[in-house]
């Protein structure tokens, strides 16, 4: 009964300042959730820790507590993990002072790649259902993230003998497999990313250490949501989609701007819609649907998101050879704002109209490559 308590005392109580660095708190909980109430942090909010494995954060004392029945049956096994990975840290070089802090720049690094987040999103909501784990690793000087890989490891894979997770220990799967098995993880709410960096014994040095971080990641149904909408523009050109479109936009990308200046975007598009449809149309009145004019918010909504916009060329006529080339649409073109920049698969840089491309799906949705410039 007192071993009970003692347990439930140390998860809790905010983790030591000696054993988890303020600023790795902060870039954790950026970047999960509640293990509790699985509610995203507040800014200024104080980050809690178990004070037994100083891993799982909770928004409050009372989640703490409230968690403590599932979560004692990972505890030992997520700090035992813990503490073989700062072993590890300290074996390759590292200081054990600095791991928290080390751990804490895995955990936000990929954040700082434009679309990383939204493209791991999309591909682990495209598998939720097959209980996977989506992997995703590099260097920590690759800020552009030209040099990641992303994995999608099946359940299969991690469940066994694991060939994919070769690197990790025995008792890191255990943790792993007890963490996505727990009854209030939910396939369509979260999923698990492992991170890997190699990262620097400290700055300035041409030596690295492998870092790993495992989260539970809360599914940001913006990105998911917008590639729903691109994918009904791209099938369709009635108006139903444009009002779906113009919602989402209205609702997200266009949130942060005052009300007139919203109304004054939107009038803009209604101008535009009409300008394309070579018609005129009242002020306030709906925006004209058409495949040009989809194609445009097809593409304003993609790259809001830094996700590559895939085209395929169509319907020209002095550059009839170019008709079914694929490609990559980068930008608008400064020099003919009724244009688009589009670098096909060779590297050739054209310069369309709306109505000469179609939007593609690829494979996966991808973030939008730094390399690839017009």
């Amino acid at each position: 009964m007192d071993s009970m308590r003692t347990d439930l005392h140390d998860a809790s109580n905010a983790a030591d300042p000696e054993a988890v660095d303020k600023r790795f708190a902060g870039s954790f909980m950026k970047q999960g959730m509640c293990s509790k109430c699985r509610s995203l942090d507040s800014p200024g909010g104080k980050v809690r820790y178990c004070g037994r494995c100083r891993t799982t954060a909770y928004c409050s004392k009372e989640c703490a507590k409230a968690d403590w029945a599932e979560h004692k049956h990972q505890c030992e096994s997520i700090r035992t993990t813990l503490d073989e990975d700062i072993a590890s840290y300290v074996a390759d070089g590292g200081q054990k002072k600095d791991f928290f802090k080390t751990r804490g720049d895995i955990k936000s690094w990929s954040n700082e790649v434009p679309g990383l987040r939204n493209e791991l999103d999309l591909l682990a909501w495209k598998h939720r259902g097959e209980a996977v784990i989506i992997r995703v690793s590099g260097h920590e000087t690759d800020i552009d993230g030209s040099g990641l890989r992303i994995e999608v490891v099946p359940r299969s894979s991690w469940d066994t003998d694991p060939p994919d997770l070769v690197e990790f220990s025995d008792v890191f799967l255990k943790s792993l497999r007890q963490r996505h098995s727990a009854t209030s993880f939910d396939p369509n709410k979260e999923f698990a990313l492992v991170k890997k960096m190699m990262h620097p014994v400290h700055s300035g040095s041409n030596n690295v250490i492998p870092m790993r971080a495992f989260v539970i990641r809360r599914f940001d149904h913006l990105a998911i949501r917008g590639v729903k909408i691109v994918e009904a523009l791209v099938a369709g050109t009635g108006a139903e989609e444009l009002t779906d479109a113009f919602a989402y936009l209205k609702g997200s990308i266009l949130s942060s701007h005052p009300p007139d200046h919203v109304a004054q975007i939107l009038q803009a598009f209604v101008t535009r819609s009409a300008y394309l449809c070579g018609r005129t149309t009242p002020h306030n009145s709906a925006p004209i649907p058409g495949r040009a004019f989809h194609n445009e918010i097809a593409y304003m909504i993609l790259h809001q998101l830094d996700l590559e916009v895939d085209v395929r060329l169509t319907g020209l006529r002095n550059a009839a050879h170019l008709n079914g080339r694929e490609g990559a649409l980068r930008c608008s073109d400064p020099a003919n704002s009724d244009r688009f920049k589009v670098v096909l698969d060779d590297g050739t840089c054209v310069s369309v109209l709306a109505s000469n491309f179609v939007h593609i799906r690829r494979g996966n949705y991808r973030r939008r490559s730094p390399e690839r410039s017009p």
